[in-house]
């Protein structure tokens, strides 16, 4: 009988040679022969796991959104109305999550590799392919019951949200499973996904100018809208100068407004010539000042000349402290904190500024006044505690102040 250890002793070496060669294959060998070292292929299979679980979770809500899209017609208004769009907008998110996870799955797994360019370029184009084609069909679920859907997917509302998920679905399931991918075509998928990516591309640059075109037309909408509500305010303007009793006080009083600085000069002049149609209009002023009207006759005074200033002077500065005993009583008044806000007494103050600007020449010394109204402010609302804001007449007030002590 031999010895059975020189023959165990040869077949230790044969196997360590062996070993030693296989350690010396490259990853790239070992693709190319079909192997792969284990922790490789221990990755790449529990990627494909994942990725195919996340696949078939997509598909399950592929199926949903047919429901969806292609179910009964959804109420044009109300709570069921705005159901199916939230609902469509979910299940797509839903959608989209399961599918980005099963891209990364396939990138992994060598799905790209048909693909041009560097590594980089396959991730980049691999998922603007992706977020482009699932928003396209989202947008095209959401408007496709619409009577006039956007015309950047008016033709597809019909098809996309059916087709474009679909491709998604089938070529993932090719590109993941290196099996299949074997045994299809190419061109099978590489088609299929180069035009539903075109489509939906074009589609968005339809739909960004689409929208850039929408916004200009909304402008010029806003702007002639405006437009004609400031001449249909003219007009009514016009008409309650034309229709005042200047030779009432009161009716003198309230076309005041429509002589200031910031109206057309066709009613400034319409209004001017009304108010002094009443020969007394100057004296019906004075006696303003010295009530509460004052801030209105500020008004008139601070974009208008007077006949006789000297008649003003006083009764300019009464009227500061009538407008300071105004301010206490409407702070007071106010019963709520949404009474308050930073803009209250801006313009009454600031024209009330422009009339002592266009008086300081009168001998009178409207800075003791002007402190009335700048403690005025400060009143505190009754009950305390409602007025928390800061009026922005403050600061134009100390301002003023400060530079009348120099």
């Amino acid at each position: 009988m031999s010895n059975p250890c020189p023959d165990l002793y040869f077949a230790l070496l044969s196997f360590a040679h062996d070993f030693q060669c296989d350690a010396q294959i490259s990853s790239a060998q070992y693709d190319k022969i079909g192997f792969a070292p284990n922790g490789a292929r221990y990755k790449n299979t529990s990627m494909t796991i994942i990725g195919n679980i996340f696949l078939t979770l997509a598909t399950f809500i592929y199926v949903f959104i047919l429901s969806f899209a292609y179910g009964d017609k959804p109420p044009q208004s109300g709570d069921a109305a705005g159901g199916y769009a939230m609902g469509t907008i979910l299940l797509e998110l839903a959608f989209l999550g399961c599918m980005v996870i099963a891209t990364v799955a396939v990138g992994w797994a060598g799905g790209f590799d048909w693909m041009s360019g560097g590594k980089s370029a396959k991730w980049g184009i691999a998922f603007l392919g992706l977020l482009t084609i699932i928003f396209v069909a989202a947008l095209s679920t959401m408007f496709r019951f619409e009577p006039v859907p956007p015309w950047s997917i008016r033709y597809l509302t019909g098809v996309a949200p059916a087709v474009f998920p679909a491709v998604l679905l089938l070529a993932g399931a090719v590109l993941l499973n290196a099996p299949i991918r074997e045994i299809i075509p190419l061109p099978a998928y590489k088609i299929p996904l180069i035009i539903v990516f075109g489509i939906s591309l074009i589609a968005c640059l339809a739909g960004l100018v689409e929208l850039m075109v929408w916004q200009q037309q909304r402008a010029n909408q806003q702007i002639a809208t405006a437009l004609s509500d400031q001449e249909r305010y003219h007009q009514n303007h016009l008409a309650d100068v034309a229709s005042a009793d200047v030779m009432d006080t009161n009716g003198l009083i309230n076309i005041l407004v429509f002589t200031d600085g910031n109206h057309r000069p066709e009613l400034r002049e319409k209004a001017l010539e009304k108010i002094k149609s009443n020969p007394n209009w100057q004296q019906v002023l004075v006696e303003a000042l010295r009530s509460p009207n004052a801030p209105t006759v500020f008004t008139f005074l601070a974009s208008n000349a007077v006949d006789d200033k000297a008649l003003f002077a006083e009764p300019v500065r009464e009227g500061i402290l009538n407008f300071a005993e105004g301010i206490r009583r409407n702070i007071r008044q106010c019963s709520h904190p949404s009474h308050f806000y930073a803009d209250q007494f801006s313009w009454d103050i600031d024209r009330m500024l422009a009339t002592v600007e266009n008086f300081k020449d009168m001998g009178v010394d409207y800075l003791p006044a002007m402190r009335e109204v700048r403690a005025a402010l400060d009143e505190p609302s009754d009950p305390p505690g409602l007025k928390q804001v800061e009026f922005k007449a403050v600061s134009t007030l100390d301002w003023w102040i400060r530079q009348s002590r120099k």
